[in-house]
């Protein structure tokens, strides 16, 4: 299994001396990937351009992040020969732990997808790191129970290219997935109890022919899985740049760059308990028993004892299909 990126680092900063006005570089993605240390010794990322681009950008300071474009620089590796080229340089000027996890992770799935990277396409990469600072904040235990719980169905479904592509990009849509005439909310619980909350649109959706739960329980484990950790394993699976590229950018939003401070849970626990249920099956507030003028009703149900399949390969396919049939009750 290759090095990431950080690793390279720490192997480079561990056995070769540090030079002044010298980027010390040892290969990381492809031809043309490197990682090194800067001439202030900051962890670094070098894009090696064939000649100087035309694409003209000024440099961009941000949180910790420094990035240059068509640097014409000193280099050094595998030897003690200096050599020179020109390269798009990602520094990481913070010594924080956090922000340097943070920046060898991001830039390692980027570069892995995107290793014959443009200027443009790394200048607009780093607006998004702009834009992810700018709105930073401190995601609830509540969102990132659920965010962590869709990316377990993706994770854990036959078809992950086709999971991923119906998992929406905005954060806020009316379904998690959709399939056809299906659409499907994830849930999860933290207790002994599969006790969720519910706004009774959800289970009374006049949009889908059927409503489905799937359910999970999220026990929080210090040795489990992170939402990054699950984010990394999805992006050995699936192929599709752009639906990868979908699926980080979403769990970023969500999340912030804190990855150390994110919750983890236990996967085993995670992936024994998940079930599917149907919305209609599933206790609720009836409609007709409250004035029309009250909206935006939600309530907590008991799903202890209502009907569940499991998230089996065949019931995969059927939900793939728009159509799922429980047994008659």
């Amino acid at each position: 299994m290759p090095l990431t990126l950080k690793e390279i680092y720490k192997k480079l900063t561990e056995e070769k001396k540090i030079q002044d006005d010298v980027y010390t570089i040892e290969r990381g993605i492809g031809k043309n990937i490197f990682v090194g240390t800067s001439r202030d010794g900051f962890p670094s990322i070098l894009v090696m351009l064939p000649n100087v681009s035309s694409e003209k950008y000024d440099s961009i300071a941000l949180n910790g992040i420094k990035t240059e474009f068509g640097i014409k620089c000193n280099y050094q590796i595998d030897s003690n020969n200096l050599k020179q080229a020109v390269f798009n340089i990602v520094m990481c000027t913070d010594k924080s732990s956090v922000l340097q996890d943070f920046f060898f992770d991001f830039f390692g799935r980027f570069f892995t997808r995107m290793e014959n990277v443009s200027t443009k396409k790394l200048k607009d990469e780093i607006d998004f790191i702009r834009e992810l600072f700018a709105h930073q904040k401190i995601p609830s235990r509540e969102t990132i129970m659920g965010l962590w719980s869709e990316l377990l169905v993706i994770y854990l479904s036959d078809d992950i290219e086709t999971w991923s592509e119906k998992w929406p990009a905005k954060t806020r849509s009316t379904f998690d997935f959709e399939f056809g005439h299906i659409g499907i909310d994830v849930k999860s619980f933290g207790g002994n109890e599969r006790t969720h909350r519910f706004k009774l649109k959800q289970l009374s959706n006049k949009t889908v022919e059927q409503t489905l739960i799937l359910s999970t329980c999220c026990k929080e484990d210090e040795l489990g899985l992170s939402v990054f950790d699950l984010l990394n394993q999805i992006s050995g699976k699936v192929k599709d740049k752009d639906l990868l590229e979908k699926i980080e950018k979403k769990t970023l939003f969500l999340t912030g760059p804190n990855i150390k401070e994110v919750l983890r849970f236990n996967l085993n626990i995670a992936i024994e308990e998940l079930r599917i249920l149907e919305g209609k099956s599933i206790p609720k507030i009836q409609e007709g028993t409250f004035p029309s003028s009250v909206t935006d009703i939600s309530f907590k149900s008991d799903c202890t004892d209502v009907p569940m399949l499991p998230f089996s390969q065949e019931n995969q396919k059927q939900l793939i299909k728009g159509t799922l049939n429980f047994p008659d009750q």
